[in-house]
């Protein structure tokens, strides 16, 4: 009794997980439908079309496939989702992507602050420390120069070439690049000279006599 009723809650289990899969096919499908529209700007007519077209079909699927199992549900998301969420992330990067790129440009500027610094703070900087940050900020000016020039190229309807990412990622490579040398600690003070021995040793002479008139 015990491993029949096991069977049966891992049986309802197994549908309750089908089920579950199911339904989010379905919403995602209808979903899709609405943010297809309006996804115009990062899509072709002729793709978008294509995609409107597979979304009928994966939704035909549904309707007829229900022994499937919760996999072939889940391969089936995959698979609309393979169509659709590409041409959301094309959106989503052409609407980030100013922010990120004046955070690294705002990087670059706070950077170029420490190099023409005359505060007292950063004195202990050297030219060649001074130097070294100019030289990698203006390779990351480039890098923002060039990849930018060739993103604004391409038609909204293709995949970047310019990521949000690979723009975090430089402004991260230009924060390890240059941080070790604007933290770059003052170097120690010099210990102040001891007291010469030659003038403490009067002193001891005195003592010296001081003992020798007592005796």
């Amino acid at each position: 009794a015990v491993e029949a009723e096991a069977q049966m809650q891992q049986q309802d289990r197994i549908i309750r997980e089908m089920q579950a899969k199911r339904n989010e096919l379905e919403s995602y499908i209808y979903d899709a439908r609405g943010a297809l529209y309006d996804l115009g700007t990062y899509v072709t007519p002729q793709d978008s079309e294509a995609i409107s077209n597979f979304l009928d079909e994966s939704e035909n699927w549904l309707y007829d496939a229900f022994d499937a199992t919760k996999k072939e549900y889940q391969a089936k998301l995959d698979e609309v989702k393979g169509r659709v969420e590409p041409v959301k992330a094309r959106r989503d990067e052409s609407m980030n992507r100013p922010a990120a790129l004046t955070n690294l440009r705002s990087v670059c500027d706070d950077f170029k602050r420490v190099v023409n610094s005359t505060e007292e703070r950063l004195a202990h900087l050297t030219d060649e420390d001074r130097n070294q940050m100019r030289t990698f900020i203006k390779n990351a000016e480039s890098w923002i120069d060039e990849k930018l020039a060739a993103q604004e190229k391409l038609s909204l309807t293709v995949d970047p070439v310019l990521t949000c990412k690979a723009i975090h990622d430089r402004a991260a490579q230009l924060r390890r690049e240059c941080n070790p040398i604007a933290n770059k600690p003052k170097p120690a003070p010099k210990p102040e000279p001891k007291p010469e021995e030659a003038k403490a040793a009067p002193a001891a002479d005195a003592a010296g006599a001081a003992e020798g008139e007592g005796a």
